[in-house]
């Protein structure tokens, strides 16, 4: 359903009464008592972004940084074990002999010691093929 309805490129208000529907149908299954269901949480999850229009999407987009924000500064444990040193994404390019690094997106960096500034550090090994 979701991938067809996409095509079609339903409008948000379809989604709402989609929504809406099955909010009815969870009320008469399960009552004031919240489903457990894993899939059916997710398909009212994705409804629910599918049925927001711009300013909703926007809003939600900022709660869940702040979200991800305050995790990080209560020091919020992981699910696994690797330390989160946050993420970063960037674009190389050799330019005749130059390498340009470009940072495309950096998200929740943290230093790996605590009493250490926030850094960022690229090893290369460039090598030069001859023919």
């Amino acid at each position: 359903m979701r991938v067809f309805a996409l095509q079609l490129q339903r409008s948000p208000a379809y989604f709402r009464t989609l929504l809406d529907i099955l909010n009815v149908l969870i009320n008469f299954f399960y009552g004031d008592k919240l489903p457990q269901d894993e899939t059916l949480l997710k398909m009212q999850s994705l409804l629910q972004v599918y049925a927001a229009d711009s300013a909703d999407l926007v809003s939600r987009y900022f709660r869940e940084r702040h979200r991800e924000q305050k995790a990080l500064q209560d020091g919020a444990p992981r699910s696994h074990n690797a330390p989160n040193l946050g993420s970063i994404t960037i674009r190389c390019q050799m330019l005749n002999e130059h390498l340009r690094v470009e940072v495309l997106n950096a998200r929740n960096l943290r230093p790996p010691d605590p009493q250490a500034g926030t850094y960022i550090q690229l090893i290369t090994q460039l090598s030069q093929v001859t023919q």
